[in-house]
């Protein structure tokens, strides 16, 4: 089964970013209720890979290519 909540997957990662992004109160869209541009492209890039691995991976089943390594 596919695993998108688990904080090593990429899903999951891309999504947390794009909402600390939109939480951050000095960004100038944040303080003009303005969207943000790069976080919604970030949420977008999340949905495509699961599309991608849905298509590619019916039954759910996904093993990481490699796994994320953390700075």
């Amino acid at each position: 089964m596919i695993d998108m909540t688990s904080e090593d997957d990429i899903v999951y990662r891309l999504r947390k970013r794009a909402a600390i992004r939109r939480q951050i109160p000095t960004r100038k869209s944040v303080q003009e209720g303005q969207p943000d541009r790069i976080a919604d492209l970030l949420e977008e890039a999340a949905e495509e890979i699961e599309l991608m691995r849905v298509q590619l991976h019916p039954q759910g089943v996904v093993k990481p290519l490699r796994p994320h390594v953390l700075d």
